[in-house]
């Protein structure tokens, strides 16, 4: 019988490799140059309580406010004073990596791996020059990160725990991320160990 597989996994790659692909637009006539960053965290993701070490939950929940702190000092400097290109956005992303064969019988075939994502359209400089000011912009967004005070990044994280903590406004939206849940755990809890629906991390 064939496993059927869902979605498509990301592939968490060695820590301190990088993978590079370039490839022009289909359109020939297209004067646009995008670029799309991906930096992936070396811990796996927070998964759910009693399913990760407390050090996923941190590095998740660290890397969740990495990003809401980044989003608008990487707008302001790349879109309104360097005026790189007309889309600059950054975000959140938590993909699935394949486990190797030889692990598979721990449970879990896929790990989750958290990622930042940055995304600059620009039709003026080239993609290898965006990215790396995208580069240089982020030796000094560290800089000025690690100055900065408590209290700031406390105003960050309350204001990223309110809208984590909004009630979901579409149904679909909701259905999506239960039946999300299902499909990635599932197998795992209620299959090898012998759990029930109730194990699953709902919350």
């Amino acid at each position: 019988s064939k496993m059927w597989i869902a979605g498509s996994p990301e592939r968490r790659l060695t820590p301190g490799n990088d993978i590079e692909l370039h490839f022009p637009s289909k359109n020939s006539q297209e004067e646009n140059g995008a670029v799309m960053v991906s930096y992936q965290s070396m811990v796996p993701a927070y998964r759910g309580e009693g399913l990760s070490p407390p050090a996923s939950l941190e590095s998740s929940a660290a890397i969740r406010l990495l990003c809401h702190i980044l989003r608008e000092p990487l707008f302001n400097d790349l879109r309104t004073q360097q005026q790189l290109g007309y889309i600059v956005s950054s975000y959140h992303d938590m993909r699935l990596s394949s486990r190797p064969s030889n692990m598979i019988a721990l449970g879990a075939q896929s790990i989750p791996v958290d990622i930042i994502v940055i995304n600059i359209l620009s039709r003026k400089v080239a993609p290898p020059e965006v990215a790396r000011r995208i580069d240089d912009f982020l030796s000094s967004f560290r800089s000025s990160l690690e100055n900065m005070p408590d209290s700031e990044i406390e105003h960050y994280a309350t204001a990223l725990n309110t809208k984590m903590l909004k009630p979901v406004q579409k149904l679909g939206t909701e259905a999506a991320s239960h039946f999300s849940t299902i499909r990635q755990f599932a197998p795992e809890i209620m299959d090898h160990k012998g759990g029930s629906d109730k194990d699953l991390p709902w919350d």
